[in-house]
């Protein structure tokens, strides 16, 4: 934006971020300048919304300002929450108060007089007596919350002055108190307090304290996003101080992270007898709980306010009245919920603003999200499903398509979409791989581990040509380097069939190393990686492996331990059996002839198909009959998975949810697990059926996902109804990360750091981290064995 209006900057224009204003001295030339940025605008393809526009005004607001041809002036929603104070009803609030207003006296002339009608009630000579307030300390309440709020307080924000944020939690409210430094003293510019939500108040302290932060961020963005200067926050609870630098947070905190990444600031901690005014402003009366009866009745009467203003509801009254018990309408007994009306929408004389209400604000459907809280989201309610809730509302409640309004509001739940498993067959169409063009031409390889040791062997390498089926099992042990997998390669399939032109593997750390890249194309080979969490991407191999372990279990011994005696057995007894794909064996696709298998076995004479033998006799013919056989095999295999799954196709931007039944955390066990993480926003098409994701920069997981993986995230109609975050978290509130491997090595800042590879996930997600991060000697041993110590040539820093 500043490069756009470069030029214009400070003449006409003045930009902050995506926010602008245009000024000009007569109404002639100010048309030509909006002329000028519109066009601009246009020329770079930047849209601005019509209803946050305003054109030909004298008075605006513009980042917390009032503007105006006589000057600035503050904006009274800054100082709403001081001005909105209730008045005391006990000593006790009078306290809670007088310790707000203390903290401020050196800003107010004559505070000792002015506030000494409500210091003298809270002598201890007076906390015996019955609690009455006196006319004058009514009075000196009025006058201190004027002058908390005149501007001899109230400072108007500057960009160049020390800012201070201090902010507070209780059990029931979060507040914040913004500051700049003048002149040697903090004076405060802005307070914040609301109270907290029922899902709030059960957070952990914590992150009751993390949450003022975070709204007090939120509610001063403009003001401290971009400061030349770090800001400070003060907070008195010192395990905050530690937060930037946790490795393990929270999927909530992790959200928070994300929206704490646009601000620069730093975290101290103060004893909470030194905050005085923000936790005040957390322990006003007015923002305690009341109890579920009291919530209860609070519907009714938000109700009995906004049913007869509800223009709906009265032309349904006007032509099959209501019952009317209590002042309230129902119909058939069940109480009518009426939408809220705000300010502007009616020209109803007795219309209240949604403010005014009980010191709530209210949005349209705000009491229909309450039934929906009540039936629906809450513990005793369990987030059942459309039709059970329809019914749970149903049996109280009424409104005007309600059916069709709470179906549209289960089917969005977000909570619903986390944890419940889906009822239908995972998306998308199988897609085949093309068919090769010759034997050994194209091959996949996989890997079987978490065998026990025999011969000192525990895993084994799956080598399958893709035309003949014809396997080679290669023993080697789990921790296999890339190079070590390319000499397994090597011996075991090139010495005897040459170089592949394609292979396709998982997205094992040996096939995504750089090793493994070099390797392929220094031999001009062609690696295709399978989708994440998507095995049918390698069906193939997949099989293979089964089929391998299902002849190892049933021969090995009862220690286990002479499986790899068995593997070449394992190997002929696959590649001599008939392949139901090709017709044929692996061992005579690929040879012409099969070989004889038990001593006691005749060997037969010819073949028992003289055309077949004609084919395999030649090359191309036996290539082309392969050809043939595994397409109609692959069409079979394609009409009966596409039959029973649906095909579905996702935009750029539109919103999804990862199923994270590959993910693994440190909780005790999956069965109580969240089913879906997100939702995350697409961030484009990768191939025919896989989508890249963007996910959260410290997420460790590779973001291209198969459709099958993914579930389109439903967007309400409803209006006010809270959105999701465009990235609203790491998949897992417990993700636990432990180290496979440690795959290279620098000296960072005079520092000595590992580049980690974490099991589970790609080397996209490997990270560089300093020894002190690690817990993982032998693996840092093993890797200065195999290395000789040697770093990687890399600048410090780099």
């Amino acid at each position: 934006m500043t490069d756009i209006f470069r030029d214009i900057i400070g003449v006409y224009v003045v930009v902050y971020l995506d926010d602008f204003l245009i000024f000009s001295d007569t109404e002639e030339s100010h048309v030509k300048h909006v002329t000028e940025v519109l066009t601009r605008l246009r020329s770079n393809w930047l849209f601005a919304k019509l209803s946050k526009c305003e054109f030909h005004t004298k008075t605006v607001e513009f980042l917390g300002y009032i503007i105006k041809p006589t000057g600035i002036e503050m904006d009274p929603e800054k100082v709403r929450t001081v001005k909105e104070w209730p008045m005391p009803e006990s000593i006790h609030d009078i306290q809670r108060f007088l310790g707000f207003a203390n903290f401020y006296r050196r800003f107010i002339a004559h505070f000792a007089r002015i506030a000494k009608p409500l210091t003298a009630l809270v002598k201890p000579t007076e906390r015996f007596r019955r609690f009455e307030l006196p006319e004058e300390a009514q009075q000196a309440f009025h006058k201190l919350i004027q002058a908390f709020t005149s501007a001899g307080v109230l400072q108007h924000f500057d960009y160049h002055f020390p800012t201070r944020l201090e902010t507070d939690a209780s059990d029931f409210a979060i507040a914040g108190v913004l500051k700049q430094e003048h002149e040697g003293r903090w004076h405060p510019v802005a307070f914040y307090s609301r109270k907290m939500s029922s899902a709030e108040r059960n957070y952990e302290i914590h992150d009751k304290e993390l949450l003022a932060v975070v709204a007090c961020l939120t509610q001063w963005r403009h003001m401290l996003a971009g400061l030349p200067s770090q800001l400070v926050i003060l907070t008195d609870h010192e395990a905050l101080e530690y937060f930037k630098s946790q490795r393990r947070i929270t999927e909530r905190q992790a959200r928070w992270a994300v929206l704490l990444a646009d601000f620069d600031f730093i975290l101290q901690y103060r004893q909470g007898d030194k905050g005085g005014e923000p936790d005040a402003l957390t322990r006003r009366a007015d923002m305690q709980p009341v109890g579920e009866e009291q919530e209860h009745n609070g519907l009714k009467h938000l109700v009995k306010i906004f049913q007869p203003l509800d223009q709906e509801l009265q032309e349904v009254h006007s032509k099959k009245p209501f019952e009317i018990k209590g002042g309230l309408w129902y119909s058939g007994g069940r109480l009518v919920i009426p939408k809220v009306t705000l300010p502007g929408k009616t020209n109803n004389r007795h219309s209240r603003s949604a403010k005014e209400v009980d010191g709530q604000s209210l949005s349209v459907e705000h009491l229909r999200f309450m039934v929906m809280t009540q039936c629906h989201d809450d513990i005793t309610a369990g987030h059942v499903g459309r039709d059970a809730t329809i019914k749970a509302a149903q049996w109280h409640y009424w409104w005007p398509n309600m059916t069709a309004w709470i179906a549209d509001y289960v089917a969005s739940c977000p909570v619903c979409a986390r944890y419940k498993a889906p009822r239908h067959r995972p998306y998308g169409l199988l897609q085949p791989l093309a068919t090769p063009d010759r034997p050994w031409g194209s091959i996949s390889l996989d890997f079987i581990e978490g065998l026990p040791p025999s011969r000192n062997y525990d895993s084994i390498l799956v080598i399958v040509d893709r035309l003949t089926k014809f396997a080679i099992l290669a023993p080697t042990y789990k921790t296999v380097t890339a190079k070590q997998t390319a000499v397994l390669l090597h011996g075991h399939m090139v010495r005897l069939f040459g170089y592949p032109d394609h292979m396709v593997s998982d997205r094992g750390r040996q096939f995504i190393s750089g090793a493994w890249k070099a390797f392929a194309e220094q031999m001009g080979v062609k690696h295709s990686l399978s989708t994440a969490y998507h095995p049918q991407t390698d069906g193939q191999t997949e099989r293979v492996n089964q089929v391998v372990e299902q002849y190892l279990r049933m021969y090995c011994n009862y220690e286990q331990n002479d499986w790899a005696d068995l593997l070449d057995t394992a190997a002929f007894v696959y590649n001599n059996t008939v392949h139901n794909s090709i017709g044929v064996s692996p061992f005579f696709a690929c040879y012409g002839w099969n070989p004889k298998a038990h001593p006691d076995i005749p060997q037969r004479l010819g073949v028992h198909d003289p055309d077949l033998f004609e084919y395999l006799i030649d090359g191309k013919e036996c290539c082309k009959y392969l050809q043939e056989q595994i397409r109609e095999a692959q069409r079979r295999t394609v009409d009966q998975y596409n039959r029973k799954h649906k095909d579905i196709e996702f935009k750029v931007g539109d919103m999804v949810y990862i199923n994270r039944r590959n993910w693994k955390t440190r909780r005790p066990t999956p069965k109580l697990d969240t089913r879906f993480s997100g939702p995350y926003p697409v961030q484009e098409r990768v191939g025919r059926q896989a989508y890249r994701i963007t996910l959260p920069a410290n997420l460790r997981v590779h973001d291209v996902f198969h459709v099958s993986m993914l579930e389109p995230a439903k967007a309400s109609s409803l209006p006010h109804r809270t959105d999701q975050p465009i990235i609203p978290s790491l998949p897992d509130e417990d993700l636990d990360f432990e180290v496979e491997a440690l795959i290279d090595k620098r000296s960072f800042n005079g520092t000595t750091e590992y580049k980690v590879l974490w099991r589970g996930y790609s080397e996209e997600a490997a990270s560089w981290e300093p020894v002190s991060n690690l817990d993982c000697p032998d693996l840092i041993r093993e890797y200065e064995v195999s290395e000789g110590g040697r770093a990687s040539r890399r600048r410090s820093g780099e």
